[in-house]
């Protein structure tokens, strides 16, 4: 699952015109084949390091995102966000 959800992410960054691979390559400092491969979804797995790269992209040319979850979090913040820290903090 973690292949196509990376595929999907970057697919929806090159939609937008903002990047092509070349540039997410140059820009998040991840090999230009990585980046192909995970494009083609060939990957079968991508690490957090080059996740956390791509999604900032992502999150950088899609803001309606960004604004929504961040929304989201602080309408929640009372009751959700303590069980979101605690599984980033201790994973399952």
């Amino acid at each position: 699952m973690d292949s196509k959800v990376i595929q999907n992410i970057i697919h929806e960054i090159l939609e937008t015109g903002e990047y092509t691979l070349e540039g997410m390559a140059h820009h998040t400092r991840i090999p230009f084949d990585v980046i192909y491969d995970a494009a083609c979804g060939v990957m079968a797995e991508f690490s957090i390091t080059p996740w956390s790269r791509v999604v900032a992209i992502y999150l950088q040319v899609k803001p309606e995102i960004s604004n929504q979850l961040m929304e989201w979090l602080l309408a929640s913040s009372d009751r959700r966000l303590p069980v979101l820290l605690s599984t980033i903090n201790h994973p399952l």
